[in-house]
């Protein structure tokens, strides 16, 4: 009986021990990538100082407008949930489909809205 135990005790522990290897490597492996991404981020820093707005990597106003829709999106999921209550329409593909056009639908008006005003922007320019 202690045989046994002494083995299974034994398994356990090696167990135990590769699992802690394993955990040293992918936590040196995230640090590296972590760093490489500090190190890039850092490297971008020439474009600040002095800044250079030609460069675009300054101009972040088209990502806070899509953060912004993006978290407007529990707004368009709440307003489909509730039409589909109305209508009493509850598959089980209803709330996924849901989920998906509730960030797809605000990105893609956003984008077109967008892309429409540049090409308008872009004619009176070109006319004046």
């Amino acid at each position: 009986m202690q045989t046994r135990y002494l083995a299974l005790n034994t398994s356990v522990g090696s167990l135990a021990e590769l699992l802690s290897r394993w955990n040293r490597v992918i936590i040196v492996l995230a640090t590296l990538v972590m760093l490489k991404v500090l190190v890039d981020i850092l490297l971008n820093y020439v474009n600040y100082f002095p800044a250079r707005f030609d460069t675009g990597f300054l101009a972040h106003r088209h990502w806070m407008s899509r953060c912004f829709w993006l978290l407007c999106s529990t707004i368009f999921l709440r307003l489909m949930g509730g039409a589909a209550g109305l209508v009493h329409w509850n598959p089980a593909w209803t709330y996924p489909l849901s989920v998906w056009l509730s960030w797809i639908v605000p990105l893609a008006v956003y984008e077109i809205v967008r892309y429409s005003s540049k090409s308008i922007g872009n004619s009176t320019h070109i006319r004046v």
